[in-house]
């Protein structure tokens, strides 16, 4: 993974790569969360594990009763479990890379769609079309929902899997798919029941033309390995139910057939879900066009659905959003 992780294309979230003046790899390095420890010095959830002793005869990690806590003494857990769905339940969290970390915003739209820079969920300002300032870094972006996990060890223990697996996670990348499963413990990420990934580019990485062209390589925002190895943490999701993806290529150019197969073939390997759908912004070539709504089948299993949106101001709105 820390390989992988050496090649992702971190980027300054207030210019663009292509005039960014600091080389790549220090950027690599500011941007890329902190790792996961080996082991946590302090264990989060129950059952604790045997703790060393003091210097002074005590364990150094314990879990109080919360004997006079009447919300966990006096109420059962079918009653607390209703309150915990209704405080944390049923939101969508766009996931954002910042510097050193990962930070979720709480979708303030109603139903978490892509948006243009317009978007006031993103917390992005803009002059003539272009970004100029993000203001989400020194405003609260929880909705409020932290503060219960910070109670208490016996409330994070009730309600930690609650969260990943009753909200849904949206991505604005593929680097932040790959950062996720490098930050996450194994069983929270596979807690996680709804996934939505955004992910726009400038052309397709299977066209020869993206690599040659250096000024285009710059503001390209994947590569063959990334598309493949986020795929590959989408599909090592155990929970996962419902996959929505939204792709946007700049300028909306027509795909052949063949090139659009070949990308899309790793999310075959994610297998059937209750959902999975995959919008497009670009449309296929005359001569190899399909019917706007399609189904792919794997195993003889319908495995995702292609829809198409031939929307060039959809397309650009995403792009300006992944690369601001």
């Amino acid at each position: 993974m820390s390989s992988l992780l050496g090649k992702l294309p971190f980027r300054r979230s207030n210019q663009s790569s292509s005039t960014s003046s600091e080389p790549e790899p220090k950027l690599k390095q500011i941007y890329a969360p902190r790792p996961l420890p080996s082991k946590r010095k302090r264990t989060l959830t129950l059952p604790l594990p045997s703790s060393p002793v003091s210097r002074f005869g005590r364990p150094k990690q314990y879990t109080s009763s919360q004997r006079n806590c009447a919300f966990l003494r006096k109420l059962p857990y079918d009653i607390r479990r209703i309150i915990y769905d209704e405080i944390l339940c049923g939101n969508i969290f766009h996931i954002i890379r910042m510097r050193r970390r990962l930070r979720h915003l709480r979708c303030s739209t109603e139903d978490g769609e892509p948006r243009d820079l317009r978007s006031t969920c993103w917390g992005i300002l803009k002059v003539d079309e272009r970004p100029i300032r993000e203001f989400y870094n020194d405003r609260r972006t929880d909705g409020g929902i932290l503060p219960l996990l910070r109670t208490c060890r016996l409330i994070y223990t009730e309600v930690i899997t609650i969260l990943y697996a009753n909200n849904t996670f949206d991505l604005n990348g593929l680097e932040t798919a790959l950062l996720l499963s490098y930050t996450l413990l194994p069983q929270r990420l596979n807690s996680i029941t709804s996934l939505r990934l955004t992910w726009a580019f400038f052309q397709s990485f299977l066209r020869p033309a993206a690599s040659r062209n250096p000024t285009r390589k710059a503001l390209f925002p994947g590569d063959e390995v990334t598309w493949k190895a986020c795929w590959k943490v989408i599909a090592g999701m155990k929970s996962l139910r419902d996959i929505r993806v939204w792709l946007a290529m700049s300028p909306a150019l027509e795909m052949p057939k063949r090139v659009e197969r070949e990308m899309l073939a790793p999310l075959a390997d994610v297998g059937r879900k209750r959902v999975f759908k995959v919008r497009v912004s670009w449309s296929l070539r005359e001569e190899e066009e399909l019917d706007e709504v399609e189904s792919v089948r794997a195993d003889d299993e319908t495995v995702y659905e292609v829809i198409r949106q031939e929307d060039q101001d959809w397309g650009a709105g995403a792009l300006r959003l992944q690369n601001r």
